[in-house]
């Protein structure tokens, strides 16, 4: 029996130099069937937006320049032999691509155009997560989102996913790219709608995509890796003795949420508690430490020293 998957979500604030990128890439190592989703490089969806809002040709050359540099510096990082090529390749194919589309008149002023240049921070970050994945000797692959998620509805700029709908397309790509020997490195944060539209799932809504990846693969463990050290009583900034919570119920976090807890995305944790996927959140800097685990009793039950 193959062992259960584990979704691996990074988010872009662990993933904003090559170190981080490799240090994800280790952490991945740990696991014996991972699953990943990765966000844009820090700072990257934010320059997106700001090409979506520029009319001025040069402007925009100017700041896709400046993107393809950042990326380019990351994945220069990369020195074993035969990993960095291919990637490299792959991510001047997609720079190109987002040269045409800021470009395209037909789609000036519309939402797709929006929905499709804000894409691109995940699709390069895909790569470059292939490229490390690569380099320590795991096999991978880039998977697009927008191939195997689906939206219920057409409205491109805050999407719902139609999770039933999608769950055959997330179940027959991980399990082919299994097959095949790789780990599927999932682009979080957009999806497709049912016309073939690029839609996005709202901002940092990459923690949605994963939790609608978990919820499709049975017997899944959903982690996020952050750049916190697990859910905590308060916000430190604020509160001096807050703690970190070792476990707590679906509801319970649900309430931390709804109270102002911005550690996850709100959809993610109904949508794992409706499929019984429990929740850990992990410091990406100290990964060893315990983290939180968000879940059910018998979760709690089978200790987190299972989970890496």
């Amino acid at each position: 029996m193959d062992a259960p998957y584990d979704v691996l979500k990074f988010g872009g604030s662990c993933l904003s130099s090559a170190e981080d990128f490799s240090n994800a890439a280790k952490i991945v190592s740990r696991y014996r069937n991972p699953v990943v989703i990765v966000s844009a490089i820090s700072g990257i969806t934010q320059r997106l937006i700001d090409i979506c809002g520029t009319l001025d040709n040069a402007d925009v050359m100017a700041m896709i320049q400046e993107i393809q540099a950042t990326h380019l510096y990351v994945m220069s990082k990369i020195t074993k032999k035969g990993a960095r090529e291919p990637s490299v390749e792959e991510l001047r194919k997609l720079v190109q691509e987002l040269i045409a589309i800021a470009a395209d008149l037909k789609l000036r002023d519309s939402p797709e155009r929006t929905t499709l240049i804000m894409s691109y921070g995940e699709r390069l970050s895909a790569v470059i997560m292939k490229g490390y994945l690569l380099s320590h000797n795991l096999g991978a692959q880039a998977i697009l989102s927008n191939e195997i998620i689906v939206a219920e509805d057409e409205n491109l700029l805050e999407a719902t996913v139609d999770v039933n709908w999608s769950r055959e397309l997330i179940r027959r790509c991980v399990s082919n790219q299994k097959n095949e020997g790789n780990i599927p490195v999932i682009t979080g944060f957009f999806c497709r709608t049912s016309s073939g539209k690029t839609a996005i799932l709202g901002r940092n809504s990459s923690d949605y995509t994963a939790a609608v990846v978990s919820s499709s693969l049975d017997g899944s463990c959903l982690t996020f890796w952050k750049d916190v050290p697990g859910l905590m009583t308060g916000d430190p900034k604020f509160v001096k003795e807050c703690k970190v919570l070792r476990q707590i119920g679906y509801e319970d976090a649900e309430g931390y949420i709804r109270n102002g807890a911005r550690i996850l995305h709100g959809k993610v944790i109904s949508l794992s508690r409706e499929s019984r996927v429990p929740i850990k959140i992990k410091d990406f800097r100290n990964p060893d430490t315990p983290g939180t685990i968000i879940g059910s009793p018998a979760d709690f039950e089978r200790d987190s020293s299972q989970i890496p």
